[in-house]
């Protein structure tokens, strides 16, 4: 397929994956969430000062010295700053139904992904035998199936980044910006270089984990803490088998060491060390968020609640 068309039917995806994604939310996720008991809780919203809202523009978090500046310049009381605060931080963090539609999609999406990625690869040699995907490279084709995975993995990525935008800003949301921009960049270049095999490969084995987090986080929004604290167990075992071992031993390994091997002059083209550098970079994301990952684990053991360390809410 021409390069061009792959573009474009990846763009068509993306907003296809959007306006989905609107529809399940509102007709789907939020009435099964309200059906659970969860609620749209609003909160009341702070008096306009322009003043303090320039100041909340600059920082969200404001100290003493801060706060008593601005009592005297405004001319009113610490507490009433205090309580402008209270609501205007209350203001920007989403409700339980919302986080909890969120993650719907998310769980959803991503075993969307998972699923057609299982039926597109279950059957190639290239997923139990990495060394496929360099035998023979200039003479391989690539068939429909893959080329659909492909364009739905594109697709995935161009949403996961626009939805980025608009969902609650989080701990690491410059290192998720990082990695859905590297993830982009990846595909475009594995397109252009005919790297399919192995780029479809590392993202079928990422999704896996994926599925088993977001239906963690569905069943604690629903009240099921037992079984989204069994599911977060086996998703931090399974993130560092995929992530810290799968992912470096067989993804990484087969790109920067054994295609160099196996075809002459491969590392002497731009691609090489361009998509040697997303790998990094990728690997480098995965030992960040495996810190947070240890980190809700380390609160599960110790205090029986997960808690999602990369959240800025309370």
């Amino acid at each position: 397929m021409d390069h061009f068309l792959l573009a474009v039917y990846s763009i068509i995806g993306c907003s296809g994956l959007l306006l989905l994604r609107f529809v399940l939310e509102r007709f789907l996720f939020a009435p099964v969430g309200l059906w659970f008991g969860l609620r749209n809780l609003t909160t009341k919203k702070p008096p306009d000062n322009p003043i303090l809202e320039k100041e909340f523009s600059r920082s969200k978090k404001w100290d003493r010295r801060q706060i008593s500046g601005l009592s005297k310049q405004l001319d009113i009381s610490e507490e009433r700053i205090k309580n402008w605060l209270r609501l205007k931080l209350a203001q920007t963090k989403p409700s339980v139904l919302g986080q909890c539609c969120n993650s719907s999609w998310e769980f959803f999406y991503n075993t969307f992904k998972m699923v057609c990625g299982f039926v597109v690869l279950w059957d190639k040699p290239w997923l139990w035998d990495m060394d496929e995907c360099w035998r023979d490279l200039a003479n391989q084709t690539v068939t429909n199936d893959v080329l659909f995975y492909f364009i739905v993995c594109a697709s995935c990525a161009g949403s996961q980044l626009i939805g980025l935008t608009l969902d609650e800003k989080r701990k690491d949301f410059y290192v998720t910006l990082s990695h859905h921009l590297a993830l982009i960049l990846l595909l475009a270049l594995s397109g252009y270089s005919n790297f399919f095999r192995c780029v479809t490969v590392a993202i079928f084995m990422s999704d896996s984990s994926d599925v088993i987090i977001e239906a963690s986080r569905v069943a604690k929004y629903l009240g099921y803490e037992k079984t989204s604290m069994y599911l977060f167990l086996i998703f931090t075992v399974w993130w560092i088998v995929v992530r810290l071992a799968l992912h470096p031993f067989r993804v990484m390994k087969s790109f920067i060491v054994d295609a160099p091997r196996m075809i002459p002059g491969f590392s002497t083209h731009f691609a090489y060390y361009a998509i040697s550098c997303l790998i990094v970079v990728f690997f480098t994301v995965n030992l960040l968020w495996t810190y947070f990952v240890l980190k809700a684990a380390r609160l599960l053991f110790v205090s029986g609640k997960i808690k999602d360390s990369r959240s800025n809410s309370d």
